[in-house]
């Protein structure tokens, strides 16, 4: 696999990955969609919304690919993009541990400690 289409991947695989976050989220009103142009080296993600009868259009991500060297600025970010990614999902999967557990309020918990 060359590096283009190895980068293409690792794009594609961190903005499918934020996306389906995003897509479980309660509040997740707009239509999101994610647009991949791997002839050309594209990678969008946007939005589509109506607000007061009209179409809104919102780019939240757009990458494209021009050459096949990462300037090592990018790199950071896109590891850093990675890491928080990895975070996320296990906050996620904590709360999804959490959900059926036991849980006291903090002020149930402040009483039972001056007692």
């Amino acid at each position: 696999m060359d590096k283009l289409t190895r980068y293409g991947e690792i794009i594609k695989k961190i903005l499918t990955e934020y996306y389906q976050i995003v897509e479980k989220a309660p509040d997740c009103h707009p239509e999101n969609c994610l647009i991949f142009d791997d002839n050309n080296h594209y990678y969008f993600w946007r939005s589509i919304n109506w607000v007061n009868k009209k179409r809104v259009n919102n780019t939240h991500i757009y990458v494209r690919i021009k050459f096949a060297v990462l300037p090592y600025e990018e790199f950071l970010k896109i590891q850093e993009l990675l890491e928080d990614l990895e975070d996320l999902r296990d906050l996620r999967d904590a709360k999804e541990e959490e959900r059926n557990s036991v849980s006291m309020s903090l002020e149930d918990v402040k009483s039972m400690l001056l007692m």
